[in-house]
């Protein structure tokens, strides 16, 4: 179930959540995380299609990988 509520924020904060296209998800996963006390970066938390995408930027990537992330991607 998912609640709507409203918080007062800093302006360092809002800046930072300006740049995220999820916001809710984004504060979801940050405060769980600081929670725990993980406060590490973690590959797990990126979603595929980002890292996907990331990896297509590489210059060390093999055609036969790049085709095949391509179809994964676009079909």
């Amino acid at each position: 179930m998912k609640i709507t509520r409203a918080y007062t924020i800093d302006i360092e904060t809002k800046e930072i959540l300006d740049r995220k296209r999820n916001k809710s998800e984004f504060v979801c996963i940050a405060v769980k995380k600081y929670q725990k006390g993980k406060r590490t970066f973690d590959l797990s938390d990126i979603k595929t299609g980002m890292m996907l995408n990331s990896l297509l930027t590489r210059e060390d990537l093999s055609p036969a990988l790049k085709a095949l992330i391509e179809i994964e991607l676009w079909g």
